[in-house]
């Protein structure tokens, strides 16, 4: 979430959000940064950084950008990444029956594909997941 900032400087001249909102979001970034690093080490935490992070440094974008948020350059009129980030054709493949059999989907147990889990996602939420650093590399 801190990394919204640098979305703010960009190639396409596509203005987030105004100079005073950008000072306060660096100040509530340092801030967000804090709260994920203290939550590796208690996850229950997380989900509560994870709050705080998507209210302050993603709700400014995706409340006035009306961008998608996969391709800045588009206009999203929606308001929704699923509706401006058409998948369509990624569906249409994914869901033919050569690339399940290819892929050994199992029929009986796993519907079309969707970009997004609606049940999935808030799983993975509220369990923190989405702040867990799971990198090697640290």
């Amino acid at each position: 979430y801190p990394r919204y900032i640098d979305m703010v400087d960009n190639a396409y001249n596509v203005t987030f959000v105004n100079g005073s909102q950008l000072a306060q979001m660096k100040t509530l970034a340092l801030e967000c940064e804090q709260r994920v690093r203290t939550c590796q080490a208690d996850v229950v935490r997380c989900f509560v950084a994870q709050t705080f992070c998507e209210a302050m440094l993603d709700a400014p974008f995706t409340a006035t950008a009306q961008r998608n948020p996969f391709d800045i350059r588009q206009v999203c009129e929606a308001g929704d990444a699923q509706a401006c980030n058409a998948m369509d054709h990624v569906a249409a493949f994914l869901n033919r029956p050569l690339v399940r059999s290819t892929l050994r989907v199992n029929d009986a147990r796993v519907g079309a594909w969707r970009l997004l889990n609606e049940a999935v996602h808030a799983a993975f939420s509220q369990s923190g997941d989405f702040m867990v650093s799971y990198s090697s590399l640290r």
